[in-house]
């Protein structure tokens, strides 16, 4: 088992640490306590622990409703640049995660978290890349959900076009870009 993760995990399962910064519906604002971020046979697991069982419930994300799952930046607060002084833009590190998914609903979410694993943010930024290496060769990026074509019938095809076509007026889109756009939102 790798250094970071927890002994609590099954053969099939591998277990980080991360903290919720956002995302959610239900609860719009990142909160302080860890959660285990669970990766089993079939799907993400979010789960409490006593630092976030308070406010966070149990939450699966199937492989198959996912679309992507991206390292992003952290967001540097206010009080770290403070203290951090000229060291604050080290803080500034690729170890968050989003994880862009649909719920059985159809709500596109996106839930973003914080890698916690790691002793140093520039540790769990290098954590996040090898959570994406494991995803990677466990061939779970290949298990996401493909983006879903308008067909050219659908009213949301004619809506996202309308759309475009604004964008171009205002001079926004290239006559390249509208063109390749609009192939692409009419499923062309």
């Amino acid at each position: 088992m790798a250094f970071g993760k927890k002994n609590t995990a099954t053969p099939d399962e591998t277990i980080y640490k991360v903290t919720y910064q956002g995302g959610l519906p239900e609860l719009p604002k990142g909160k302080l306590g860890e959660i285990q971020l669970v990766v089993t046979d079939d799907a993400f697991l979010f789960r409490p622990t006593v630092g976030s069982q308070k406010f966070w419930a149990e939450l699966t994300v199937p492989f198959a409703n996912v679309s992507s799952v991206d390292i992003v930046a952290r967001t540097v607060s206010t009080m770290e640049g403070l203290l951090g002084g000229v060291n604050a833009s080290q803080l500034q590190q690729d170890n968050n995660l989003n994880f862009t998914y649909a719920t059985d609903a159809g709500q596109q979410i996106v839930l973003r978290v914080e890698m916690l694993t790691g002793f140093s943010v520039m540790g769990q930024a290098g954590k996040c890349r090898e959570f994406m290496d494991y995803l990677r060769t466990k061939g779970i990026l290949d298990r996401f959900r493909s983006a879903v074509q308008p067909s050219p019938a659908s009213p949301s095809g004619v809506d996202e076009v309308a759309r475009l076509a604004e964008l171009h007026a205002q001079g926004i889109l290239t006559d390249d870009e509208f063109t390749a756009a609009k192939r692409k939102a009419l499923g062309l």
